[in-house]
């Protein structure tokens, strides 16, 4: 039998955060989490972020393993102390050819410094 592990208003409610002010929402769930609150949420979402923190510390939130398992993907595609890859050179330079292939045919241009041939 599979448990329902979304979280409703009756959790939110369940909770006594239903009259909760933001303020003492966000203070909430940087105490709960012990990390800034992420720069856009508001209303409902912080509510169900309050929630989802409040069932993780319940709960006992991830095992060990997986835990781990995140941490290394994240530091595959968060790279920490490097810097971002330079943005690739978008000038098209005189010379340049340009060629598609499209609906079976082959297109090409060719730049001349001013324009395209």
């Amino acid at each position: 039998m599979m448990t329902d592990h979304r979280l409703s208003h009756q959790d939110a409610d369940s909770n006594g955060l239903e009259g909760r002010s933001s303020d003492d929402l966000k203070s909430l769930y940087i105490a709960l989490t012990g990390a800034p609150l992420p720069k856009f949420i508001r209303g409902k979402l912080l509510r169900r972020a309050v929630v989802h923190a409040l069932a993780e510390k319940r709960d006992g939130g991830l095992n060990p393993d997986t835990q781990r398992c995140l941490d290394g993907l994240v530091r595959q595609i968060v790279p920490t102390g490097e810097t971002a890859p330079p943005k690739p050179n978008r000038k098209i330079r005189s010379g340049t050819r340009l060629i598609r292939e499209w609906q079976g045919q082959v297109h090409e241009v060719t730049v001349d410094g001013v324009s395209f041939l």
